[in-house]
């Protein structure tokens, strides 16, 4: 049994080999933290947390529902987000880029502080963020955290790290 977060270890080694790294996956549902030390997690730093998009999505949704007088979807919210903003007769509103800047810097301010509740202050360490969240909270992430690592595609890291993983184990036992 490994980590969720697992896979960006098996995808990316050069990034924890003879490092030590923290591993923020930031999902739907949750947010898995775990930190590795030479590639190997230290069980002592994982944690579960409840902080996935869906709470960001839910967030928007209602703010954009109030604003517009209208029912936001999550498929809506997630095209809003990519877009920054709500188009209103073809053009991007104003407040409604406001409202998403908001809600993303104070979803990315309760990741930190979930972080550092837990005694690990992201500003002090190497720190790799995965999960389709970290896909569209990059620039959100990037601002506080200049130094972070947002790989391509980090929504498939962890499925292409275990697929790999997995070659890796059915190929040698296949050898045998």
């Amino acid at each position: 049994v490994l980590p969720e977060g697992y896979g960006i270890v098996f995808l990316r080694p050069e990034l924890f080999k003879n490092n030590r790294v923290a591993v923020v996956d930031l999902g739907g549902l949750n947010m898995n933290f775990t930190i590795y030390d030479n590639l190997i997690p230290e069980i002592s730093s994982m944690f579960t947390s409840n902080l996935g998009s869906n709470e960001l999505e839910t967030v928007l949704i209602n703010a954009l529902n109030i604003e517009y007088g209208t029912s936001f979807t999550t498929s809506d919210i997630q095209h809003i987000i990519k877009q920054n903003g709500v188009k209103v007769r073809g053009q991007i509103d104003e407040t409604s880029t406001k409202i998403i800047n908001t809600a993303l810097e104070q979803y990315i301010l309760k990741v930190l502080q979930e972080t550092k509740k837990n005694n690990f202050n992201l500003e002090l360490m190497d720190v790799v963020f995965v999960g389709g969240t970290s896909d569209f909270l990059e620039n959100k992430i990037k601002e506080h955290l200049p130094h972070a690592i947002i790989p391509n595609n980090p929504q498939w890291t962890n499925v292409m790290g275990f697929h790999k993983l997995g070659v890796l184990k059915y190929e040698r036992e296949e050898n045998k």
